[in-house]
C-alpha cells in the first residue's frame, strides 16, 4: 500500500506588509513633522509635568521656570523694588521687565546709578549653578516720546542700546556671555 503524500502547504503572502511598513513609516513621519512645527510652552509643559505627577502619587518638585520666578520676585521684594521690576512667564519662559523710568535716564540707554544695586542682585540670582542652562534673552524698550539723537537717530536705536547696556552690565558683572542674546 502505498503511502498517502501530506498536502504541500501553501506559503502566505506576505505582500501586506510592505504597504504596512510603508504607512507606518508615513505615519511616523507625519508626527515628526508635527512636533517639529509645535511651539512648546515651557511653563505649560512644567505645569502639566507636575500635574501628572502629582497625580501618580510621586513627590512634587517645583519647576526651575517656577523658581527663578520666585527667586527673581524675592530679590526685588528686598530690594524694595517690586513697582520697578515686574514677573511674569510666558511660552518662552520667565519674563522680567525693568521699568524704564527708574532703570534709565530718558531719552538714554545709560543704567540709573541707584539701578546698579538692583541689577547687582539680579546678577546674582541669574548666575546661580541651579541657572546655568538657562539662556538670557534681552529686550529693550524705549521711550514713549520719539527720539532723535546723534547717538540715538530713532526710538529702535535706543531700545537696541538699552538692551546692549543691560548686557553689558551683566558680563560685566561676572555673568557668562554665551548665555546672552
Amino acid at each position: 500500500m502505498a503511502m498517502k503524500s501530506a498536502p504541500a502547504q501553501k506559503e502566505e503572502a506576505e505582500d501586506w506588509l510592505v504597504t504596512y511598513a510603508d504607512a507606518i513609516t508615513l505615519l511616523m513621519a507625519f508626527f515628526v513633522m508635527l512636533l517639529n512645527f509645535s511651539k512648546i510652552d515651557i511653563p505649560k509643559f512644567e505645569a502639566v509635568a507636575a500635574g501628572i505627577a502629582q497625580e501618580v502619587g510621586m513627590t512634587t518638585k517645583a519647576s526651575p521656570t517656577k523658581l527663578l520666578e520666585l527667586d527673581i520676585k524675592a530679590v526685588a521684594f528686598e530690594m524694595q523694588a517690586d513697582d520697578a521690576i515686574g514677573v511674569d512667564t510666558d511660552e518662552k519662559g520667565v519674563v522680567m521687565e525693568l521699568a524704564s523710568s527708574q532703570f534709565y535716564k530718558p531719552g538714554s540707554a545709560d543704567i540709573h546709578p541707584n539701578a546698579f544695586a538692583v541689577l547687582k542682585k539680579l546678577t546674582q540670582t541669574l548666575a546661580a549653578p541651579r541657572y546655568n542652562t538657562f539662556v538670557i534673552e534681552a529686550e529693550g524698550h524705549t521711550d514713549d516720546d520719539p527720539i532723535s539723537t546723534a547717538r540715538y537717530p530713532s526710538n529702535w536705536e535706543l531700545s537696541a542700546g538699552r538692551a546692549a547696556s543691560v548686557v553689558r552690565f551683566f558680563i560685566a558683572e561676572g555673568m557668562d556671555g554665551r548665555r546672552m542674546k
